[in-house]
């Protein structure tokens, strides 16, 4: 399925599974619309697919008022390899990592996925 199809089928309360876009694979859930007015937020999540390991979990919040945005929020839970290692070095030795670490783990393994996973949330802020 396109890009374009997903984000239809979120908007209209779906979640579509299996998404492929710039070479990763995402899990788009259903967008949370309310309308006030003027104005409408959307929330949702989005899963970035990683084989064998957890998904990395985005959360999004968009504001738009007169169809103008006006802000889009994401934070990313960071699943994955660099999660595994931090929580393994967290059991033998105590010591907690920094977000920073996983950060650059994740991308060595994964591939840098956020711009990917940002266009699909730009998307969706188009369409609200």
């Amino acid at each position: 399925m396109n890009i374009d199809a997903a984000i239809t089928k979120a908007i209209g309360g779906q979640e579509v599974k299996d998404v492929k876009h710039h070479e990763h694979t995402f899990h788009i859930k259903p967008v949370k619309i309310e309308r006030a007015g003027s104005k409408v937020t959307a929330k949702g999540r989005i899963s970035h697919d990683i084989r064998f390991r957890s998904d990395d979990q985005i959360d999004y919040s968009i504001v738009k008022d007169n169809g103008v945005v006006q802000s889009l929020d994401m934070s990313i839970d960071r699943g994955g390899l660099g999660r595994m290692i931090g929580a393994a070095v967290h059991v033998a030795s105590g010591y907690t990592i920094p977000d920073e670490v996983f950060d650059k783990v994740g991308k060595l393994v994964d591939g840098t996925w956020e711009g990917a996973c940002r266009d699909i949330i730009q998307r969706i802020a188009i369409r609200v």
